[in-house]
């Protein structure tokens, strides 16, 4: 059996399906820890939590959090976007209000970057746009 590490990337427009493809996928192949922003959005505006556990197999921290929203500048979502009601409690990841899409997608940033320095499998779901 193969062992290695593996990041699988789903990528695509907007409805384009990737949800239903890596639901079809998963139930065949190990996609290790699943990283979607929609899921995620989801998630914390409904429930008001993540269970950090279900996207690292390593406990995360406050201190990784901000660390990781310092370290991106350049990033045009981490200047127009307020983080502060999004904070960890033991290793959950808690939001009091309600977040949209762009939280969300930095928050799945936060995970990938995280497991792309681990040994662990896991696959990112992502929209890319092209300009026609």
């Amino acid at each position: 059996m193969d062992n290695k590490k593996r990041f699988r990337l789903f990528a695509g427009p907007n409805g384009s399906g990737k949800t239903t493809q890596v639901r079809k996928i998963a139930s065949q192949f190990n996609l290790g820890y699943l990283m979607n922003a929609d899921l995620i959005e989801y998630k914390l505006t409904h429930l008001g939590y993540l269970d950090c556990s279900d996207y690292s197999p390593e406990k995360l921290t406050q201190p990784e959090w901000i660390k990781y929203l310092a370290v991106h500048p350049e990033d045009e979502r981490f200047r127009s976007l307020n983080f502060d009601h999004i904070f960890f409690k033991e290793n959950f990841m808690v939001s009091d209000q309600e977040i949209n899409s762009y939280h969300a997608s930095v928050i799945a940033g936060f995970y990938k970057e995280r497991l792309l320095t681990q040994d662990y499998t896991f696959s990112y779901e992502t929209v890319i746009v092209t300009p026609f």
